[in-house]
């Protein structure tokens, strides 16, 4: 039901870690640590030549 209700405002676990990799907040390696599907978390994008 929660993956399925997004227009109700539901969201995954993952869904909601997923977004806070994105802005930065939580690094990808720490997330994955916090969850049951890190398969779920995106790896930020990182330019090249940037570390």
């Amino acid at each position: 039901m929660v993956a399925t209700g997004h227009r109700d405002r539901m969201r995954t676990l993952e869904s909601s870690i997923d977004a806070l990799v994105a802005s930065g907040t939580v690094t990808y390696e720490e997330a994955v640590l916090h969850t049951a599907h890190p398969e779920d978390i995106k790896r930020p994008h990182v330019p090249v030549g940037r570390n």
